[in-house]
């Protein structure tokens, strides 16, 4: 297997329009002789992980990069809105949604809440109003909220605890990675690093860190279900959740590969 491009040029750290490469693409494809290669593609041009400035992260052939060719995910073609207040809310920069759709992450300057909107609501006559001008009915309940209220809740109480993601255990910061979310926490979280004490360590750590899952998830299928363990022997209760945890977290920290591996594990346990 070839792990080099033909005329290998190292891109990691550099900047390409809003193009920042984080990292060497870990993809396996078939180059023109039927070989198998690692990071390039089938005519052996090399591919890196790369952020936008906007939060995705995609690869990117490295000689579209250095051509020109590729200096963003699209979003560079939008029209640029940030800072710009419509109502009570005041553009602070553009995002992607879970649906991986550009949106525009704004901040209501009554309430001093986060919401994503469209650029269409922000361009239209009318301002999305805010949450306290909204009847009772309508307005989300502080307990128990859902929809795009609960993302900017889970998105405040995340995003803090990142700063601290070099000092945790694998399995904690893969759990943190594996969030449906993490796009807007990481964006939340550079905004935060940027106006508080400007070190983004923690941000480029989180950021290498989720380059390593691009093809696999951070947080995969579990290895062993309940199932397992009342084959077993065991009966339904608290304490096939302890073990079924305890075998997660060694998952996640890689010293379970395989549920073959997991089984013999769990029958040493079982045994001792």
């Amino acid at each position: 297997m070839t792990d080099h491009a033909h005329n290998f040029k190292n891109l990691l750290g550099k900047r390409f329009g809003r193009w920042l490469v984080i990292g060497r693409s870990t993809r396996k494809s078939l180059d023109g002789r039927g070989r198998t290669t690692m990071g390039t593609n089938k005519v052996r041009a090399a591919r890196w992980a790369c952020q936008c400035d906007c939060g995705t992260i995609r690869e990117v052939p490295g000689e579209k990069m250095r051509q020109g060719k590729s200096k963003s995910c699209g979003c560079i073609n939008t029209h640029d809105l940030t800072g710009k207040k419509h109502g009570t809310w005041e553009v602070l920069r553009l995002v992607r949604d879970t649906k991986n759709s550009l949106a525009w992450l704004c901040r209501c300057e009554k309430t001093g809440i986060h919401a994503l909107f469209s650029r269409a609501v922000l361009t239209a006559k009318t301002p999305p109003p805010c949450f306290d001008d909204l009847p009772e009915p309508e307005r989300p309940a502080k307990e128990g909220c859902c929809g795009t209220w609960k993302k900017v809740c889970d998105a405040v109480a995340v995003h803090m605890k990142l700063a601290d993601a070099p000092k945790m255990k694998k399995s904690k910061v893969r759990r943190i990675l594996g969030h449906p979310e993490i796009m807007l926490h990481l964006a939340l979280h550079r905004l935060d690093c940027m106006r508080s004490s400007g070190n983004g360590e923690s941000f480029e750590f989180l950021v290498d860190a989720k380059a390593e899952y691009l093809v696999e998830p951070a947080v995969p299928p579990p290895l062993l279900r309940g199932r397992d363990l009342i084959e077993r022997g065991f009966k339904p209760g608290p304490e096939i959740g302890v073990i079924l945890r305890e075998a997660e977290e060694l998952q996640l920290e890689d010293k379970l590969e395989d549920r073959k591996r997991a089984l013999e594990w769990l029958d040493e346990k079982i045994g001792d």
